[in-house]
């Protein structure tokens, strides 16, 4: 996505300047290799979304010692402020809400608030901000440096976009657009799990290199900058390569090992073949797990398994309990969900339900160290609408079954009845695999697992209800059977379990008939059961029994006049 429009400069300063500050950085004696790049496995997972890595104090005494005396007539990072930070609000599985502040903000609070807020470590937001503008080490920046000091909306083939100037604002995009890439993994073009085809250079020409992206961490380095480097970038780390090298992803981990240490941790499990079954053994744990070809696919360890036939490791004791698509966590007893090289989390026995595991929740499940499970990228929670990653359909899930929502996925996309059940993001959507969706489909002993389509109405038994908007209504059972059951074809939805109403929640009541913005519409029995009137008239509404009626969304209405 981007590439540092400074990069010349990058280089003879970075050339220049060598770390003098210990700050948890290789030592002197440890050279660097290129050798050493992973092009795979840039960074874990652990280290780059680690919110809580720098203090705004230690941030500062970093940038301190990076550039003892700055120029005459400059401004550089270390001492730069500003009067305040505007507030940014909570968003689903990217950032925290970070609060106004209207007191001086230096340069360490802002890159601490936005890692906090974002978690997102500050070690990857300072290295970001050198690998794009140099800022961390430069004694003479400009504006224009600290303008576009991410290079957040900077693509190499067209000028930066002024919406997005500003220190604070790319810092704090920079850190949204990696959570982004991570919760939205799938409409972007490198994805953890798989083997991309990334280019060298922006020059096609260069060609490609097949690479296995082991982590969302990478996938999203190479999403903001989409190039891997070359043998001769990495043959000369410190300097420049050929007319095809790109240095964006090798700098970022050049600088991460140079001022912080090896961004890869040691691994927390390792994979071995035995008598040609595949297991998973935890580190300092002497026992060995079998892994379904599920759990195998899912985490994306197909290219991981080395023959393990004379590893003592094939002697360890073996758990009774395989890993196939549920697992816990030794250390907080929460289980997940393992979908797709993600664990999300399942966060009530309601939710396994409605995905048709209740028992395996229930019951005993495989457990994991926090550090093997910290490897993969862990989701907030487990929703009741799964959209497939491979066709876009949404699909409600309840008592095992899944229910295609009306109008979602190719190639009739409507979202209207998509909109009238989740709201403004009242109800979550999680992404799923559409092989994992394809199981649940499949399944025998849930009547092939693929309920009735919903548009904008359900049963629970005898009792009807309206979606609206991230909520749901309930009908009077004796208007419904006086008048509302001959409106249309509206009520053409299937019988699900009492925990939908119970999970995404009631609003007021239908009875004879419905307002909004000031009109009063009643559903006609008698000789025209089912049809519609309205007025604006309060005394007419109160002869009609429709005053005090739910008022409903537009999106509703519309729906309901429709028929």
């Amino acid at each position: 996505m981007i590439k540092s429009k400074f990069f010349f400069n990058l280089l003879i300063i970075i050339a220049l300047f060598v770390s003098i500050f210990n700050f948890g950085a290789r030592a002197k004696t440890e050279a660097l290799s290129g050798s050493s790049f992973k092009a795979g496995r840039i960074i874990d997972n652990s280290t780059f979304f680690d919110g809580d890595a720098l203090s705004a104090t230690r941030i500062q005494s970093f940038l301190d010692s990076k550039v003892p005396d700055c120029d005459d007539g400059y401004t550089c990072l270390k001492d730069y402020s500003r009067s305040g930070t505007p507030e940014r609000a909570a968003q689903s599985e990217l950032c925290n809400k970070l609060g106004e502040k209207t007191t001086s903000q230096s340069a360490a609070k802002i890159i601490y608030s936005v890692g906090k807020a974002c978690g997102v470590s500050q070690k990857v937001l300072i290295v970001l901000l050198q690998k794009e503008q140099s800022l961390i080490t430069d004694t003479s920046p400009s504006t224009t440096q600290y303008r576009s000091a991410t290079g957040y909306g900077c693509p190499d083939t067209a000028p930066c976009n002024s919406e997005y100037y500003g220190f604070f604002n790319q810092v704090y995009k920079a850190a949204w657009q990696f959570k982004k890439y991570a919760r939205d993994k799938d409409t972007y073009s490198y994805k953890a799990g798989l083997t991309n085809q990334i280019q060298y250079h922006p020059r096609t020409s260069c060609g490609k290199k097949s690479v296995f992206i082991e982590n969302q961490a990478t996938a999203g380095l190479y999403n903001y900058t989409p190039y891997t480097p070359n043998k001769a970038a990495l043959s000369h780390l410190y300097g420049l390569g050929d007319s095809c090298s790109s240095y964006g992803n090798r700098n970022f981990w050049r600088l991460f090992n140079d001022w912080f240490g090896n961004p890869i941790g040691q691994s927390a499990f390792r994979l071995i073949e035995c008598s040609g079954q595949k297991y998973m053994i935890e580190s300092y744990i002497a026992k060995k797990r079998q892994l379904s070809d599920y759990a195998i696919r899912e985490w994306g360890l197909t290219d991981f398994f080395v023959s393990g036939d004379s590893d003592k490791g094939c002697g360890y004791p073996a758990y009774t309990l395989p890993l196939n698509n549920i697992a816990g966590s030794r250390n907080t007893g929460k289980k997940y969900l393992l979908n797709r090289q993600t664990f999300i989390n399942i966060q009530s026995s309601s939710i396994a339900r409605a995905w048709g595991f209740e028992s395996e929740y229930n019951s005993e499940t495989p457990q994991f160290e926090g550090r093997t499970l910290s490897e993969l990228q862990i989701n907030s929670k487990l929703a009741r609408l799964a959209r497939s990653a491979n066709s876009g359909k949404v699909y409600l899930l309840d008592g095992g079954k899944i229910y295609p929502i009306s109008g979602t996925g190719s190639p009739d996309t409507n979202t209207t009845y998509l909109k009238l059940i989740t709201g403004y993001d009242a109800v979550p959507v999680i992404t799923i695999s559409g092989e994992y969706l394809s199981q649940i489909k499949n399944t025998p002993d849930t009547n092939d697992g693929l309920g009735g389509t919903i548009r904008a109405s359900f049963h629970v038994g005898s009792d009807w209800y309206l979606f609206d908007h991230g909520t749901v209504r309930r009908i009077n059972p004796v208007r419904f059977n006086d008048r509302w059951q001959y409106v249309g074809s509206l009520f053409d939805g299937p019988d699900l379990s009492a925990d939908v109403p119970a999970i995404i929640g009631t609003s007021k009541q239908f009875g004879k008939g419905f307002q909004r913005d000031g009109r009063y519409y009643v559903v006609r029995t008698s000789s025209n059961p089912g049809d519609i009137e309205s007025t604006t008239s309060k005394s007419m509404a109160k002869w009609w029994e429709v005053y005090d009626s739910p008022s409903i969304t537009n999106l509703l209405k519309n729906v309901i006049l429709s028929q």
